[in-house]
């Protein structure tokens, strides 16, 4: 149960999301009334989607330009959408999410780990997740401010809805984000605690079962992880064309100023889960290949024929395995998605800004 309990808070959540089944040989009556609640959400986000098509929700924007417009209802309903395939994607990789906890737990039983460090892992990650819920709780707020005036009650409890999309949404990042750290954790371990140095056959056995993991990994997280990376690139060029716009196109009363702020820190949300997703994606891949490159450096102690047998035959198995870390069955989680971020944005920017002089020349 140590990767359970250095989750914490985010796993808790989790099984009211993508694993209520967790613990249970099939599915229940307990684990159908624990996913009851993100399916009315569901529910919500899809009726959100079609009264955002129909219903201003912007007045900012909706007072200026078809482009912008258009731009304002396509980010709102990419989050509301967001949530609709992340269930999908629970029940379609249900069994994978699954699988990946039993290998996990099994490798895990041959560790040894102090309850010291599982509490202060747990703290960082609890921290995290608390981080991630005020923030979008906080942003959500100043929009609902903003636009209090225009809201009806309908309004107001689907806008209610479309928070607690938001929250789910970045908390599936922080989940995907904190496994990433805990597979790097247990491979940092590996490497470091002298677990190399026992005898050959149980140090080769411990770095099969480990690089287990890694199809496993990816088979569980790795259309989660994709589709993380295309919305939160998705919002993040559609608030830095709010932005840009809301700067250089319009007067900038109180109402509107405090709006372009908001959008900032909205963009800012977005750019920030990418980073962290690569950051942390990185960083897993690194440490993997540095525990690869400690089977070329282990000494031989014992029967030496034995050793380099079996040193041959982990190498030979593990170049033919797939050690990267996986997002979609093609894209590798590494430090690229940073400047994918970068690229993405200004490409759509430009994009957009193309659109809105074309609506400026035809008005003229």
């Amino acid at each position: 149960m140590t990767l359970q309990e250095c989750l914490g808070l985010s796993f808790k959540l989790q099984k009211f999301i993508t694993i209520p089944n967790y613990g249970e040989k099939s599915w229940t009556i307990g684990s159908l009334g624990r996913i009851l609640p993100i399916l009315v959400c569901t529910c919500g986000a899809l009726s959100d989607i079609i009264h955002a098509l129909i219903v201003p929700r912007v007045p900012q924007v909706e007072d200026s330009s078809v482009v912008s417009r258009t731009v304002s209802k396509m980010d709102y309903m990419v989050n509301c959408m967001g949530l609709i395939v992340i269930v999908i994607l629970g029940f379609h990789c249900n069994s994978d999410h699954l699988t990946m906890y039993i290998h996990i737990n099994d490798f895990e039983k041959r560790l040894l780990w102090g309850q010291a460090e599982i509490r202060k892992r747990q703290l960082r990650n609890n921290r995290d997740v608390c981080i991630c819920i005020f923030y979008n709780i906080f942003l959500n707020c100043v929009f609902f401010y903003i636009n209090f005036a225009t809201y009806d009650l309908r309004s107001g409890i689907l806008y209610m809805i479309y928070m607690i999309t938001m929250c789910v949404s970045d908390t599936i990042t922080v989940y995907i984000v904190h496994i990433y750290k805990e597979v790097h954790t247990l491979a940092r371990r590996l490497r470091l605690r002298e677990l190399l140095l026992r005898n050959e056959l149980n140090t080769f056995l411990l770095l099969a079962d480990f690089l287990n993991i890694i199809p496993h990994l990816n088979s569980a997280l790795g259309e989660l992880t994709f589709l993380t990376f295309i919305q939160h690139i998705i919002c993040s060029s559609f608030s830095s064309y709010i932005i840009f716009w809301t700067i250089f196109d319009t007067n900038m009363p109180l109402e509107l100023f405090i709006f372009c702020i908001a959008c900032i820190f909205w963009m800012i949300r977005s750019t920030g889960c990418i980073i962290y997703l690569s950051i942390s994606g990185n960083n897993l891949s690194d440490e993997i290949t540095n525990l690869l490159r400690c089977i070329n450096k282990m000494n031989e102690r014992g029967n030496q024929e034995n050793f380099v047998f079996n040193q041959d035959q982990m190498l030979l198995w593990s170049h033919h395995l797939d050690t990267r870390i996986i997002a979609g069955g093609f894209l590798e989680i590494n430090n690229s998605g940073i400047f994918s971020i970068i690229c993405s944005a200004v490409t759509y920017l430009l994009v957009w800004l193309q659109f809105k002089q074309l609506e400026d020349f035809n008005y003229i």
